[in-house]
């Protein structure tokens, strides 16, 4: 008797993890992929995009590779930037659907269902889903992470907009976060690639690739759905919320947003930097340095050092322009 033919299936998901230097983690960010559920009847693939890493995570990920039935690809790309390795996966990527996802989250169970629930239940292209942090020590008294003077909004460390899928929003911050984000297919190929002028590059922090890639989906007319039970959870130990990591990641995040933004020629200027940041300047500073309460005071520190981003490199940017 003839056994029955094998189906073939089409690849419906692809994961898109980039990588540098940071194989300890990355193993826990694998063996996380373990517990994931996934329908038999879904093909589905994680590519690890190695940024030309010089510690030991090709032969990490070739070892999973080797003892694990998950379907994980490594690929290199030596040209630096995390911008750079994004594009990569996508270039290599053959899912219907795309998600990107960093390497240091963990997976909950239920995240690819979640995702493939939601493409088949909204007339969307552009999603986002939860990322909820898992903190790995009590949070410093001058580390807000709530309220008025929240110094985490905006990180990757924690995305939460509740327990309701909705439609993205400006008090949503209008997009996802690159760290838990999907699309169609066809968005992005339509979008194009992310811009390798922005993000971070190997041992220099950074920002903007993926608002700047989903701003223009807007401007295509597309909109953003978040997805609640679409989740990730993000360990934050002691060692990434140092005050010296924060703000040397809110200087050149600055200095990436500036950069992904189209440049405003009305805009009265000083040698190249607007005026109004300036001013923006001496009025973080002087509350930074009058503040009692300490986490009102960082907040401002690091407003004060984001602006400093800005003066610098719209700065740059003029002196650029006027040497041509």
């Amino acid at each position: 008797m003839q056994s029955p033919p094998v189906l073939k299936l089409r690849m419906k998901l692809s994961v898109i993890i980039c990588t540098y230097n940071r194989s300890v983690i990355l193993e826990k960010t694998l063996k996380s992929l373990e517990q994931v559920e996934v329908p038999r009847d879904v093909a589905w693939e994680v590519l690890i995009i190695d940024n030309g890493s010089t510690d030991n995570t090709p032969a990490i990920v070739q070892g999973y590779i080797k003892n694990n039935k998950i379907p994980v690809f490594y690929f290199l790309e030596a040209t630096s930037g995390k911008s750079a390795a994004l594009n990569l996966g996508i270039q290599k990527s053959r899912g219907e659907i795309i998600a990107f996802t960093d390497d240091d989250v963990l997976f909950d169970k239920n995240w690819v269902n979640a995702i493939l629930n939601a493409v088949s239940k909204y007339p969307y292209s552009a999603f986002g889903g939860r990322i909820i942090a898992l903190w790995g020590a009590p949070i410093p008294s001058w580390l807000s992470s709530d309220g008025r003077f929240n110094s985490l909004r905006g990180t990757v460390f924690f995305r939460d907009d509740g327990e309701v899928d909705r439609e993205y929003n400006e008090t949503m911050m209008g997009v996802p976060c690159g760290a838990n984000m999907f699309f169609r297919r066809e968005a992005i190929k339509s979008n194009g690639f992310f811009r390798t002028d922005l993000g971070p590059s190997h041992h220099v922090p950074g920002g903007s690739e993926d608002t700047e890639f989903c701003s223009r989906m807007l401007k295509l007319g597309r909109k953003f759905m978040y997805v609640a039970n679409a989740i990730i959870y993000h360990p934050v130990e002691a060692e990434k919320i140092s005050p010296r990591d924060l703000l040397r990641w809110r200087y050149y995040c600055a200095k990436s947003e500036v950069r992904a933004r189209e440049f405003n020629n009305s805009m009265n200027r000083i040698c190249g930097v607007p005026r109004y940041l300036f001013r923006q300047f001496i009025s973080n500073f002087a509350i930074w340095l009058m503040s009692i309460n300490s986490s009102k005071r960082f907040f401002f520190k690091l407003k004060t050092y984001y602006t400093c981003g800005e003066i610098i490199e719209h700065r740059s940017i003029y002196k650029g322009a006027i040497s041509k």
